[in-house]
């Protein structure tokens, strides 16, 4: 599960097999899912906190257990 918060609003996506499921539907792609957040074109590995130049910084762990990427 990967968390993103956008405006104020929480946003939850799962990763599956067949792509990334956001609000009930799937998706192909993060980028799509960014863009169906934010309005505009987004590399999704970067929105979702996934950037490979950011793999020395480890994930936020709230106290529910789940990871949040910021």
């Amino acid at each position: 599960m990967l968390l993103r918060e956008w405006d104020g609003q929480s946003h939850r996506v799962t990763v599956m097999e067949s792509g990334f499921a956001w609000n009930g539907v799937i998706y192909g792609s993060l980028s799509r899912i960014a863009r169906e957040i934010t309005g505009t074109n987004w590399n999704g590995f970067v929105f979702f906190g996934l950037d490979q130049k950011q793999k020395d910084k480890p994930p936020e762990v709230r106290g529910n257990g789940k990871v949040f990427s910021s």
